[in-house]
């Protein structure tokens, strides 16, 4: 009982995104931990902050927190298939 309201709080602090400007900081979602960076120059710099994932289903569900490759990409629409730089696998 106590594991579940630990992960019910968890979800609704770590999911969902938070902007601040320019810059947007997505949670333990589907994005997992993603920054995104808009400029004029080179468009949207996105990058993986090194934080395990799956934190709030560890409490929720009994799943295992998982480590998700790191990436580094700059793009003109924020997707990786159009990179113009990338470094790692989005």
């Amino acid at each position: 009982m106590f594991k579940k309201k630990i992960g019910k709080y968890l979800k609704r602090i770590l999911g969902g995104h938070k902007n601040i400007g320019r810059l947007t900081i997505y949670g333990d979602n589907a994005m997992q931990f993603g920054v995104n960076y808009w400029t004029k120059k080179y468009g949207y710099i996105c990058f993986r902050l090194p934080i395990y994932c799956n934190i709030a289903e560890y409490f929720l569900y009994g799943d295992k927190p998982r480590w998700v490759p790191l990436y580094f990409y700059i793009s003109p629409n924020g997707t990786p298939s159009s990179s113009t730089f990338m470094i790692g696998k989005a």
